[in-house]
């Protein structure tokens, strides 16, 4: 399964949701020695202290709940939670008290939960393979310190990259459909649901008995997967991200070329492609696709433009030799 990169939006929804949800609950618990109600959410007492320690240290840290594949609720409190800084686009680790190790028999310890660690003793889809446990509070508080770090701009662009090229590209890929139809008379004809359920037993080995019909079906598929393949090939993108430092907004623009030919290693790797201005220098013809991108929304793919993935991230496509 791999490590969980966790959105901050995504935290910050759920937890919401959660203090909606259980807000009857809530209201019965004040007296609970085993937990602590912060912002209307209730946290096990150990997990709450343990925010406390790492919020001293690093003082804009927050901290939410998201359903998982591990931690739950011990005498009313939750018993992980994940801890963000609110302009981050990911959260910077989980951290929690309980039986997270992988034996039964062990007693209850903190966790922590971080995509910087590498426990070699599990493999890395299993969720321990980014964990490290104490029983006591000092040592693992030492241990969360390290993990104290924000993704970078390459780290981001990297994950970001699948949601890019299926929302920017599906428009695309409809025109390219639409044309290669149009000049086919067969293809024409046909509904675009019936055209799929053709491609679609095509691909898996099925003859038609018209000929015709199978040989424009398999015009129809090898043009589309060169034509979508062709589009793509040299597409050249900025991932932008608007910081706030030493009390300025300043955006952080990462040049990435031919991203249909780069995987996501490629990308984390490409931090000497970033460079950053101050908001009110950004170059015209970037700033005005972003400023698109804001009037589309958020997740709405715009052709030639880009995709806006939140109110400080941007994906923005280039033209020619810009």
């Amino acid at each position: 399964m791999g490590y969980d990169h966790v959105l901050v939006s995504k935290i910050v929804e759920e937890t919401a949701h959660r203090r909606e949800k259980l807000a009857n609950l809530v209201t019965t618990q004040t007296g609970n020695t085993k937990a602590h109600i912060h912002e209307g959410i209730l946290y096990r007492k150990e997990v709450f202290e343990f925010y406390t320690k790492l919020k001293l240290i690093h003082p804009q840290l927050e901290i939410g709940v998201v359903p998982g594949a591990f931690g739950g609720d011990i005498g009313g409190g939750a018993t992980s939670a994940w801890l963000y800084v609110p302009t981050q686009q990911y959260a910077m680790l989980k951290i929690g008290y309980g039986g997270f190790r992988a034996r039964k028999d062990y007693l209850p310890a903190y966790m922590i939960y971080a995509r910087g660690v590498q426990n070699s003793k599990y493999k890395d889809w299993r969720d321990q393979h980014y964990m490290q446990h104490s029983e006591n509070i000092n040592t693992i508080v030492a241990q969360a310190k390290k993990q104290l770090r924000p993704y970078t701009q390459a780290e981001e662009a990297a994950l970001a990259l699948s949601v890019f090229r299926g929302l920017v590209y599906a428009d695309k890929t409809a025109a390219l459909v639409a044309e290669m139809r149009a000049s086919n008379n067969i293809l024409s004809a046909l509904r675009s649901d019936v055209l799929d359920e053709l491609v679609g037993l095509r691909q898996a080995g099925h003859v038609f008995a018209s000929r015709n019909l199978c040989e424009a079906v398999d015009e129809y598929i090898a043009k589309k997967k060169a034509a979508v393949e062709e589009e793509a090939l040299h597409a050249h993108v900025w991932y932008v991200r608007i910081i706030d430092r030493c009390g300025e907004q300043m955006a952080e623009v990462l040049d990435i070329y031919d991203v249909a030919q780069k995987d996501a290693q490629d990308i984390t790797n490409s931090t000497a492609l970033i460079k950053r201005y101050k908001i009110d220098e950004l170059p015209e013809t970037l700033a005005g696709r972003i400023t698109l991108l804001d009037m589309a929304g958020t997740n709405n793919g715009v052709s030639g433009v880009g995709l806006k993935l939140s109110d400080r991230v941007y994906w923005v496509e280039r033209r020619g030799d810009e």
